[in-house]
């Protein structure tokens, strides 16, 4: 039986009963030997528990409003179909930074947020023709509001939320209709706004992202199914390090470590991807051995006699406190990846922000072949942050980033945009992937609002190639053949809980982080 993609966007593999686990299970501690150094998988005990009370798919988020009558901002609306003035559109959207002590040119969410309002204004016809301007200048980000850069970017006067409402009005006065909000941090500060100056509230929609306020006509809500992501990245790096297996056998096991910011959503789903990804790749490691086996010129020279010895290990690093570095701030997570370091971590998941720089320098500080992830962007292809190391694996390559867990943020944010400023509720009235204001957006593999990075895709082919000896046809998207690999695989039809079930209204299936 195969997976129903709109249903499930990547119910898990063939053989993987041990993944789906019932809702009933109280998990128990319980450590492999080798002085608990890593996870037992099987048998977690702690889960850190989010999103269960949000819908994972696009739907109408108002209580009791009809979706036919979405509000919209005052403003000639436009034809999608027809070139935009760019200065109307310069006019009609603006994003507000996460905080003073934060950049709009941040590599990261505040960046993602702006490329998507850059890319709306200066694209042409965006709609149907969607480009990347990759030499962004920055606005001038004062309180006024007054930018010379390539779109609207303001940043609050301190990192106090409870000011940010200051800013908003004054957008709003400037005649402002759409403001990009990107992080958690905006969720509360908009209601700050509405109790003090409901006026100038209701004049303007705001698209949050990564966050989702209901009940309210004005608010375009995103969420990110970043664990999809990550879950198809930790089955990439599982298959990258069995493929540079002679390097890393000697770190006593295949290794990968992750560690976070804050304990919160947008940084926990990213980890408990990862941790299922490596999770199925154990669970499929025999059937990869015996591919390997009947196949030894694709093996890279790697001895697959032993199965168990290319199982991939997720570091133990104690209690739930010791996997965050409780801060989004640079060199605050230095202490944590030495620790992954001497545990021995040949990959590390860095969910912290800029502190995949401090992971980036002291893997090269140690002059350590061991590899990162990265998150929210395709942090691999910014030569600001990745370096490169003594080691070349197998296909060449030295750089310490491989390949990122990625949020099309930019995306979802110029999609919503051309939305609003048609006057257009949704993206497709039978099948909503997308909405505007009063929707809920769940971003995910479905609407393209996540992904794995490119450089990962060679791995995931291998993968699959391995486990059903399937590869893409000459003139096939990669991408498009992965996907739809996913969906042909067998699925335990006794299982009562789909990881990535897009039609529950409420998601305990989220992917966990659990030690």
């Amino acid at each position: 039986m195969g997976i129903n993609w709109n249903r499930n966007p990547l119910k898990l593999f063939g053989g993987l009963s041990a993944l789906i686990i019932s809702f009933g299970i109280v998990f128990g501690l319980a450590f492999t030997s080798n002085h608990n150094r890593f996870i037992d998988l099987d048998n977690p005990k702690q889960t850190i528990s989010y999103y269960e009370d949000t819908p994972q798919q696009t739907k109408w988020n108002v209580v009791g409003a009809d979706p036919t009558q979405a509000w919209f901002p005052d403003a000639t609306k436009v034809d999608l179909n027809n070139q935009t003035n760019k200065q109307q559109k310069y006019d009609y959207g603006a994003l507000v930074i996460d905080g003073a002590s934060h950049q709009v040119l941040d590599k990261s969410f505040n960046q993602s947020g702006y490329q998507g309002l850059v890319d709306w204004i200066w694209t042409d016809n965006w709609w149907n023709n969607r480009q990347t301007i990759n030499n962004l200048l920055p606005p001038s980000t004062s309180y006024n509001a007054s930018s010379v850069g390539s779109a609207n970017g303001v940043k609050p006067p301190s990192d106090d939320v409870n000011i940010f409402w200051q800013v908003y009005s004054r957008l709003v006065e400037s005649n402002h209709k759409s403001l990009v909000l990107p992080g958690y941090m905006h969720q509360n500060a908009l209601g700050t706004f509405k109790q003090k100056d409901l006026v100038n509230y209701s004049k303007c929609g705001y698209i949050l992202l990564d966050a989702n306020t209901s009940d309210d006509l004005n608010i375009a809500s995103i969420i990110f199914r970043a664990d999809e992501a990550a879950f198809m990245t930790g089955i990439a790096v599982s298959q990258y390090l069995n493929d540079n297996f002679n390097e890393y056998r000697g770190n006593g096991g295949l290794c990968i470590g992750t560690f976070g910011g804050l304990a919160i959503p947008s940084v926990t789903i990213y980890m408990g991807g990862i941790e299922y990804g490596v999770k199925v790749y154990n669970d499929n490691i025999e059937q990869i051995a015996n591919y390997y086996q009947q196949n030894p010129q694709f093996a890279n020279g790697v001895d697959w006699s032993d199965p168990d010895e290319h199982k991939i290990h997720l570091i133990n690093l104690g209690g739930m406190d010791s996997y965050f570095s409780n801060s989004f701030s640079i060199g605050d997570g230095k202490t944590t990846v030495q620790s992954l370091l001497q545990y021995g971590a040949d990959a590390i998941l860095p969910v912290a922000g800029p502190q995949t720089i401090d992971t980036v320098k002291e893997i090269k500080a140690q002059n350590s072949n061991c590899v990162v992830i990265g998150v929210d962007t395709a942090q691999e292809n910014d030569n600001t942050i990745n370096e490169k190391s003594s080691f070349k694996d197998a296909a060449g390559n030295q750089d310490i980033i491989k390949f990122s867990a990625t949020k099309n943020i930019s995306s979802i944010t110029s999609q919503i945009l051309s939305l609003s400023m048609a006057k257009q509720a949704t993206n497709d009235q039978t099948d909503v992937q997308v909405g505007t204001y009063g929707y809920l957006t769940v971003a995910d593999i479905r609407n393209r609002g996540i992904e794995p990075t490119k450089n990962s895709w060679p791995y995931l082919l291998e993968f699959i190639k391995a486990t059903t000896q399937n590869t893409p046809a000459p003139d096939q998207d990669p991408y498009d053949f992965i996907l739809a690999q996913l969906q042909s695989f067998p699925i335990d039809d006794e299982s009562n809980i789909d990881y990535f079930d897009t039609d529950h209204l409420s998601s305990p299936e989220y992917m966990q982080f659990r030690v």
